[in-house]
């Protein structure tokens, strides 16, 4: 844009990382290249899930009922805790339903998470309006944080991968004790 002076909004979060750039010179290029992903962190973030799977498949190699077991130990644990963290942030008991079904299954699989589908479902079966949006100008409250459908949405997602990750780690646990133990 033509001129010198250049106008710009922002949380008051982002006021001292501007603040100590604020005088140095860049190329509004380097502002248009996304960063490539390293492959370390590719790697780490398939790692967890593909040694729980391996862990799963060596338990069926000793014990064909303590594979089962793993199994469904690590369906309930991330499908009971992610439907509880629903529950917990308020969630509908359908978005309850949906962790509970996706979460066994994003748990592996860095890319999902089954709050992500809980909130979509939660979003689905109350629907914010502007309204809602509106009342985010407000000061927060815990009332506002419950009673307001975007930041029920919000917390549904929240709690729900909280959960998931919380079970992704108590079965993990349980299914390496289990083979040491074996």
């Amino acid at each position: 844009a033509p001129g010198n002076n250049i106008v710009a909004i922002l949380g008051a979060a982002h006021t001292i990382g501007i603040q100590k750039y604020i005088n140095e010179d860049y190329s509004i290029r380097e502002f248009d290249v996304v960063p490539q992903k390293k492959l370390s962190s590719k790697v780490f973030s398939w790692l967890i899930p593909v040694i729980i799977v391996v862990a799963i498949l060596l338990s069926f190699s000793f014990d064909t009922e303590m594979g089962l077991h793993q199994i469904l130990s690590w369906i309930l644990y991330n499908g009971t805790l992610a439907a509880l963290g629903t529950l917990v942030a308020g969630g509908h008991i359908l978005s309850a339903l949906t962790a509970f079904i996706v979460a066994p299954i994003s748990s592996l699989n860095p890319l999902m998470a089954a709050g992500w589908f809980a909130g979509l479902m939660e979003a689905h079966l109350r629907k914010p309006a502007v309204k809602d949006f509106d009342e985010l100008s407000n000061e927060l409250s815990l009332k506002l944080l419950r009673s307001n459908k975007v930041t029920k949405v919000l917390m549904v997602v929240i709690l729900a991968n909280l959960g998931s990750s919380i079970g992704t780690f108590l079965s993990g646990i349980g299914i390496f004790g289990s083979l040491l133990n074996h």
